[in-house]
């Protein structure tokens, strides 16, 4: 999970990390458009090409959004889902359980790595059931802008690989 305020740059550290590290994204937005989403990643030198798969999703009915989801990823067989951003499933009325089966299904059954983004409200309410945290920070000064990026959680691997205790 990646969190923290708007403008953090949370959709910017999550395509960059997925772009450096698959073969095949499968991106779910329920904020941007796939012409926006393209033409942003492609200026920071991110040109996904075929490699990424998009869905637009304004989240309406979070059980039925995600069941159709998980097999959409079945079908697509991608390395990495992100969901871009979890806290508008959230505000949609979509429950831990739902992103916690969600997740459980993706990560375990398929071998995908699940990427989640939060605005950093409702981060705590998502973060134990990830794997790895990152809290980007974003304030902004008189004199100009902080950026940080820490690691809250990390739990150590792929989340697609077996954990050391199996």
């Amino acid at each position: 999970m990646v969190y923290g305020p708007p403008g953090a740059g949370k959709t910017t550290f999550t395509a960059w990390y997925t772009y450096n590290s698959y073969r095949k994204v499968f991106w779910v937005s329920v904020f941007e458009d796939e012409t926006s989403f393209r033409r942003n990643a492609a200026l920071l030198g991110y040109d996904f090409g075929e490699r990424l798969v998009f869905w637009e999703a304004p989240v309406a009915g979070a059980e039925a959004f995600f069941s159709t989801l998980l097999d959409a990823v079945a079908r697509e067989r991608p390395e990495a889902l992100v969901i871009d951003s979890v806290t508008e499933v959230l505000a949609a009325g979509g429950g831990l359980d739902i992103i916690h089966n969600v997740l459980y299904r993706a990560v375990k059954q398929s071998g995908v790595d699940v990427f989640l983004t939060a605005e950093k409200e409702v981060a705590p309410k998502v973060a134990y059931v990830a794997d790895n945290v990152v809290e980007l920070i974003y304030e902004v000064y008189p004199y100009g802008a902080v950026r940080e990026a820490v690691v809250k959680k990390i739990r150590g691997g792929r989340a697609a690989s077996p954990s050391p205790s199996s």
